[in-house]
């Protein structure tokens, strides 16, 4: 952008006043240009950012799907063809192949997301189907490492407005973080209360997965929901700390909200809450 000096005349206070205003005025057009292009560097480098994520995740889906196929061959003969150290190996090929396919997923939503180009699908869904059908994907995992899961106790359906598959997705990515971060023989329950929404009065219903892990310090609850933290870098999980940041970014599309309410060495509650049908 360009600006307009003021005339200067003589010498006086009064042209010296002007002659100030005038460079104070170039240096903040200067100023304004530079933030103006640096602005619009940003958000180019974030598309080419958006798009390599996606391109990349899509090229390894191919041979991935491919290991995990031949892998799920292998395994339903795996007990007359080969020995238990022989079938653990082929467990742990599978295993790893489908977290690692998680995590691809998990880009591909981002990079969708960040480029608006996933569709999010608001229907009536009962949340009491939605939440048993995450505990039962979790239970095995669960059992493996001695956490116990509970659900809560509905004689009815309770219907919310979102997205069924993004919000099992959410509900997968919390429980299986409450899993994950637990302590040993730990306990992960969920809970459900209707609340009204204090800006807009609307009647939601707010579901709750509690944990008697590790917990959260003030300081990390301010960032958990940030792309590609992790609160547990002083040990190795796996994962690449963007399952929170895409969670967030979801239940938002759905008209919903996300939080965190934690307690260091006691563990932790993270809600949604959601609009109710």
């Amino acid at each position: 952008k360009t600006h307009i000096d003021l005339p200067i005349r003589g010498s006086d206070e009064l042209a010296q006043t002007a002659l100030c205003f005038n460079r104070m005025a170039g240096v903040m057009c200067t100023n304004e240009t530079a933030l103006i292009t640096a602005k619009e560097q940003a958000e180019e480098m974030s598309k080419t950012k958006t798009k390599f994520l996606s391109s990349v995740s899509h090229e390894l889906r191919t041979p991935l799907n491919a290991i995990l196929g031949f892998s799920q061959l292998l395994e339903m003969d795996a007990k007359k063809s080969f020995s238990k150290e022989y079938q653990q190996w082929l467990h742990e090929i599978k295993q790893s192949g489908e977290l690692l396919l998680s995590l691809i997923d998990d880009i591909l939503i981002f990079s969708s997301l960040e480029s608006s180009k996933l569709s999010i699908v608001i229907s009536s869904v009962d949340i009491v189907v939605v939440v048993n059908e995450a505990l039962t994907m979790l239970q095995k995992t669960a059992e493996e490492n001695n956490i116990k899961l509970q659900g809560f106790d509905a004689k009815t359906s309770v219907y919310v407005q979102a997205d069924p598959l993004r919000l099992k997705q959410v509900l997968l990515n919390l429980l299986g973080n409450a899993i994950k971060y637990n302590t040993e023989n730990g306990k992960v329950w969920v809970e459900v209360s209707e609340i009204t929404q204090q800006v807009t009065n609307k009647l939601q219903l707010k579901i709750a997965i509690f944990d008697t892990g590790m917990g959260i310090s003030d300081e990390q609850k301010d960032h958990v929901f940030d792309e590609f933290v992790r609160y547990n870098q002083g040990t190795y999980m796996s994962g690449v700390g963007i399952g929170l940041s895409l969670a967030k970014k979801l239940i938002e599309q759905m008209g919903g909200e996300i939080g965190v309410e934690s307690t260091l060495g006691k563990g932790s509650c993270f809600w949604v809450c959601l609009n109710l049908e």
